[in-house]
């Protein structure tokens, strides 16, 4: 029926903005807990998850080198149903209350919500479901033996893959970048929030917010920052 799409789209990051912390990160830790991680596999994680933090490695790099530690060779099915009883475990620790009510809000009065995230797609996924979410995009892994094994990176969702997602996304439901909206924590999502129409920084890192009081975006501070 024609003009019966949403009229806004509400893109959101997931780590850090959604979430109170790296849901990567928190899952290398669950695998850890679960006796599925060796120690050694774990310092190396924690070693690449510190450098990118200081710089020395970009978000792709980060993944390329996790992706050898963790799932290449792996089963995706397998991955699939740690990833939901990761979840289904963690989710109440790790939102972020305040922005996932907002989202709720912004659902209630017809936005179509997206989440772009960097995070393994089949994890982002599953957070997804509890958050009623219509879309997901997420860095995707390759599979060989017919799909039952991952074989390595197909794309890596950086801030420039999000910026081009949110010009084709909203093309592709016919909704003009005027009505689309933007939220992340991060300044390696200047990109993504720059295409958007109104973007929003949430308990953002000091570049990003310097940047936005430049650009006089919003900010959002939540009192679950920490």
């Amino acid at each position: 029926m024609e003009g019966s799409g949403p009229k806004h789209i509400s893109f959101f990051d997931l780590d850090h903005t959604l979430l109170n912390d790296n849901c990567s990160f928190r899952f290398g830790k669950f695998l850890y807990q679960q006796k599925l991680l060796s120690l050694k596999s774990t310092l190396s994680l924690l070693l690449i998850y510190f450098f990118h933090k200081l710089g020395f490695l970009s978000i792709y790099q980060v993944h390329e080198k996790s992706f050898k530690i963790l799932f290449s060779g792996k089963s995706k099915k397998h991955y699939a149903k740690l990833a939901e009883s990761f979840v289904s475990l963690e989710f109440e620790h790790l939102i972020n209350s305040e922005i996932c009510s907002l989202m709720r809000n912004l659902q209630s009065s017809g936005h179509h919500t997206v989440i772009l995230s960097s995070s393994p797609t089949f994890l982002v996924e599953e957070f997804a479901k509890l958050m009623y979410v219509n879309d997901v995009f997420g860095t995707n892994y390759q599979t060989c033996e017919r799909g039952k094994l991952y074989s390595g990176i197909e794309l890596v969702l950086e801030a420039d893959e999000k910026a081009i997602k949110v010009k084709t996304f909203a093309q592709k439901l016919s909704v003009p970048l005027s009505s689309t909206y933007g939220y992340s924590d991060s300044h390696l999502d200047i990109p993504f929030l720059q295409a958007v129409g109104h973007p929003c920084a949430v308990n953002p890192t000091k570049k990003l917010r310097k940047y936005s009081i430049d650009q006089n975006w919003n900010i959002i501070d939540t009192s679950s920052n920490f």
